[in-house]
C-alpha cells in the first residue's frame, strides 16, 4: 500500500495538436477542446437514430477542416481486429438503415511528422470516418456493439500510433441542403498500452518510420510543385499521384535508389502530358512494404 502509485490510462484521446477549421465550422467551438476529449456523448439517448447534437459534446470541422488528436498517457497498438473507433454523429434516416454521411480521411502517426493514411473509397465511403453511426456510446470500446467507424492499425502496417488525424472530406459530398461537414465526438482506442512506447526514435531503419515522405513546395501550387522525400537504404521506389477518386494520375518515378534525400517535381499534367483539373490529389511514396500518402491542392 505504500508502493508505486497506480497510474490510470484513460481510452480516449488526451490533448489537441493542431486545429484548422474549414469554412462553415463554428458549431462547438465555445467548448473546444473539452468537448471531444473524452469519450463519447455519454446520453443514453444517443442511438443510430438519435445522434448527438449537443455543442458541448461534439465539434465541426467545417469544410476541409482538420484536426490531430493525441495520445499522451497511453497509445494505440496494433491487436487481433479493429484498434481505435471515430465517433461522429452520423445516423439513419427513421424507418431506413441509409445513413447521413458526414466523412473524413483518417491517419495516424507515430511521431507527429509522419502520417499514414487509411485507404478510403469515395464511391463506397470504405475507409472514411462519419459513415457508421453510433448505436451504444456507453460501451465505446466494444466495437461489436459501439458502433463508430473502427480502423486496424495493421492496414497502414504500423505496430502502435500515437497521432489521429481526421480530414473532412470537402465539397466531394453533400447531404442534401446540409454542407455535410465532419461533426467529431471522440476518438477512443480499442488497444492501448499505458504511458509511451519505448525507443520509438531507436527502431531499426527498415522500419515504416524510417522513411520519411514531406509536404510538397508550394502547396496550393500553380502548375509546378516539389515533392521531397527520404529513403534509408536501396529499395525500389515508386512517386506517384492520384486523384481524389483513387485513379492514378501520374507516375513519377519507379526505380531502385539509394539511401538519402530526393527532390521530384510535378508539372500538373497527367500519364499523357495533359494539364489536370484543379482539385486536391494524392501523392503516395511506396518502398518495399512502406506507403505513405498526402495531399496537396493544384489551383488553376
Amino acid at each position: 500500500r505504500y508502493g508505486i502509485p497506480l497510474i490510470i490510462s484513460e481510452a480516449w484521446a488526451d490533448a489537441i495538436t493542431a486545429f484548422q477549421p474549414g469554412s462553415g465550422a463554428g458549431f462547438g467551438q465555445n467548448f473546444y477542446p473539452q468537448n471531444i476529449l473524452g469519450p463519447p456523448d455519454p446520453d443514453p439517448l444517443v442511438n443510430e437514430y438519435n445522434p448527438s447534437s449537443d455543442s458541448q459534446e461534439i465539434l465541426s470541422l467545417g469544410e476541409g477542416g482538420e484536426i490531430i488528436l493525441e495520445f499522451t498517457d497511453n497509445y494505440i497498438v496494433d491487436r487481433q481486429g479493429p484498434d481505435f473507433t471515430v465517433f461522429e454523429n452520423v445516423f439513419y434516416f427513421f424507418g431506413t438503415s441509409d445513413p447521413f454521411i458526414e466523412a473524413a480521411y483518417v491517419s495516424v502517426s507515430q511521431d507527429g511528422e509522419n502520417w499514414y493514411e487509411f485507404p478510403a473509397d469515395t464511391m463506397t465511403y470504405q475507409g472514411f470516418a462519419g459513415v457508421k453511426p453510433t448505436f451504444n456510446s456507453l460501451q465505446y470500446q466494444d466495437y461489436r456493439i459501439s458502433g463508430g467507424d473502427q480502423f486496424d492499425l495493421a492496414d497502414v502496417q504500423l505496430a502502435n500510433a500515437r497521432f489521429v488525424k481526421l480530414t473532412d472530406l470537402g465539397a466531394i459530398k453533400k447531404e442534401g441542403m446540409f454542407n455535410g461537414d465532419f461533426d467529431l465526438d471522440a476518438v477512443v482506442a480499442i488497444h492501448s498500452e499505458p504511458g509511451q512506447p519505448a525507443g520509438l526514435a531507436e527502431n531499426d531503419a527498415s522500419g515504416p518510420q524510417a522513411y520519411r515522405l514531406f509536404q510538397n513546395y508550394p502547396n496550393p501550387f500553380n502548375p509546378n510543385t516539389t515533392i521531397r522525400f527520404q529513403i534509408y537504404h536501396r529499395s525500389n521506389t515508386r512517386l506517384e499521384i492520384f486523384d481524389i477518386r483513387g485513379s492514378l494520375t501520374r507516375s513519377l518515378l519507379d526505380k531502385d535508389l539509394s539511401a538519402g534525400e530526393y527532390r521530384i517535381s510535378w508539372d500538373g499534367k497527367n500519364s499523357q502530358g495533359k494539364p489536370v483539373a484543379s482539385a486536391v490529389y494524392i501523392y503516395s511514396l511506396t518502398t518495399g512494404s512502406t506507403r505513405l500518402s498526402k495531399r496537396m491542392l493544384l489551383i488553376r
